[in-house]
């Protein structure tokens, strides 16, 4: 170990024995100790499409990341195409961050 690191770890250390809020010292002991395992916590459809997925690659149903991307693309194009279609640009904003159209106030 460097004495960098060994210097950083020391430095933690006396942080936490300064530290009284409860709020981060709870995150931090979950942070080194999970308590709860992610499985436990999906929802029983989550958790039945991850084994469905799981099924689908062990009998070989693969699609590659590059078709994965073009096809997302494609599809991506497609419905901004049909949305520009229905949607008068001087009447709508097109919304980045959530992809969807909205009217101008």
């Amino acid at each position: 170990m460097t004495a960098d690191l060994e210097a950083r770890k020391l430095s933690i250390i006396e942080y936490l024995t300064e530290l009284d809020n409860e709020s981060i010292i709870q995150q931090i002991e979950n942070l080194l100790k999970p308590s709860v395992d992610f499985w436990d916590v999906l929802k029983q459809g989550e958790k039945e499409s991850i084994q469905r997925g799981i099924s689908q690659l062990n009998e070989g149903e693969r699609v590659s990341y590059e078709k994965y991307l073009s096809t997302g693309q494609k599809l991506f194009f497609v419905v901004w195409s049909l949305n520009l279609r229905q949607f008068s640009l001087k009447k709508h904003k097109f919304n980045w961050k959530s992809l969807d159209f909205r009217p101008l106030n």
